[in-house]
């Protein structure tokens, strides 16, 4: 469909499922045509109103209207994708007891097969079924599983929920948008919702109080781009990070019988003072090279020779991008050989670069000469013995920043010595750091 058939699509459902008239103006119409085609506020003609005007009030204005019409999140960055979702599947994913919509995953992506997860999906299930953790996070580097360990998750546990909802960063949303979207979603048929009228401290307690009548399972991935988007000011980029941080806080500490999953590079930084008791987090790691599904799976997609399969992902440790990048290169460049490939140096994809770069763009400068340090490290150390190759930083800083980095899956912590040991937990993440930092 082109944008203007989208609007007349859009009309439509709006009229028949909400019973009302999309009340549009041409301004705000033409807006919306030029966001369908992806057209920069900058470049938008014959509005009759200034850019500005354009970019800070009326464009924020009709795309916070579309959210509460559609009851999804609509923004100028995903109204295509969002509009267009919604005009394919107008009536979203039914319960078949009480036909109200329950199950929102249109940010999610598409369900695939997950291999050696057992035990983390074990222990995710444990947590927030059995356990009603009321917080988890699910932390590890870019490429390693987490949005699809949490998919597959979502997939085997949605039956045990009232409702379930993903909701992908990659789209980044205001707290308070986010929150009306959510009060619209879950109060979509009842004549008290306000969210216009309410300030965030009002709705967060709202949608607890929601939380707590019915069981939930809201999915937040890729959460560090909260702090990434240019779609607004760095300023308000902070107050909306804190603002998050709000909610999460609050979601930790009230009662209610409902869980939020967030999944990232690392967690929120107000989460190191909430509930303890409530939280539980998972750093996900590499698959483990005897798992055979997954060994069948490279070989059955990828055209390789069985010989080598297992000594190919204990060399990639797991990491199932850098495997699935890799395949494709022995399949055209040795035929399939395995082995043939070993004898090279360690194969880094461009595309490992890029998430690595992203990791390194979000860590201080005294985390980044840490890593640096263990990646020139023939052996993993202790805490001691790192505190005297940084002799002018406090110690506390020190373990600060090894806390971070063990969380975001960076660095190893070995526990077998009488004192715990730190390495860089990727032969790759070494590679990239002794080519990206040639001097120390």
């Amino acid at each position: 469909m082109d944008a203007k058939q989208i609007i007349r699509g859009l009309k439509d459902w709006v009229k028949r499922e909400k019973a009302i008239d999309l009340n549009l103006s041409d301004c705000q119409e033409a807006i919306l045509e030029y966001s369908l085609q992806n057209i920069a506020y900058a470049n938008m003609e014959n509005l009759g109103y200034a850019v500005d005007t354009i970019k800070n009030n009326t464009g924020p204005e009709l795309f916070q209207y579309l959210s509460q019409v559609t009851g999804r999140t609509v923004s100028k960055k995903n109204c295509l994708l969002t509009l267009s979702r919604l005009l394919e599947h107008p009536g979203g994913e039914k319960d078949p007891e009480n036909n109200s919509l329950r199950l929102d995953l249109e940010e999610a992506p598409n369900l695939q097969d997950v291999y050696g997860r057992e035990q983390e999906l074990s222990k995710l299930e444990t947590w927030i079924v059995t356990e009603h953790c009321a917080l988890v996070g699910v932390l590890g580097m870019g490429g390693i599983g987490k949005t699809l360990l949490l998919r597959k998750f979502v997939d085997k546990v949605k039956d045990k929920f009232d409702y379930v909802i993903w909701k992908n960063f990659k789209y980044p949303a205001l707290l308070e948008d986010f929150l009306t979207h959510i009060e619209s979603y879950f109060f979509v048929n009842n004549s008290e919702t306000t969210a216009n009228k309410k300030n965030i401290s009002q709705k967060i307690l709202s949608l607890i109080s929601f939380l707590k009548q019915h069981r939930c399972l809201l999915i937040f991935d890729h959460w560090e781009q909260l702090m990434i988007t240019n779609e607004i000011s760095a300023d308000q980029r902070e107050i909306n990070y804190d603002n998050y941080g709000r909610f999460l806080r609050s979601v930790s500490e009230l009662e209610h019988q409902s869980c939020v999953v967030f999944i990232g590079l690392e967690i929120h930084r107000q989460m190191d003072i909430a509930d303890k008791f409530r939280v539980r987090e998972l750093t996900l790691t590499g698959l483990n090279s005897r798992d055979t599904q997954y060994s069948q799976y490279l070989l059955r997609n990828f055209q390789l020779s069985d010989q080598g399969i297992e000594k190919l992902i204990e060399e990639y440790q797991g990491y199932p991008l850098a495997l699935e990048l890799a395949a494709p290169y022995i399949q055209t460049y040795h035929n399939g050989q395995i082995y043939e490939f070993l004898k090279g140096t360690l194969f880094v994809h461009d595309a490992i670069t890029d998430i690595f770069d992203k990791h390194f763009s979000r860590l201080l400068n005294i985390e980044i000469n840490i890593i640096r340090e263990l990646a020139h490290e023939t052996e993993p150390i202790s805490l001691p013995e790192l505190y005297q190759l940084f002799p002018s930083i406090s110690q506390a800083k020190i373990s600060q920043s090894m806390d971070k980095l063990c969380r975001t899956g960076l660095v190893e912590k070995n526990d077998s010595q009488k004192l715990p040991t730190f390495g860089v937990v990727h032969r790759l993440l070494t590679k990239y750091i002794k080519n990206r930092y040639r001097e120390i």
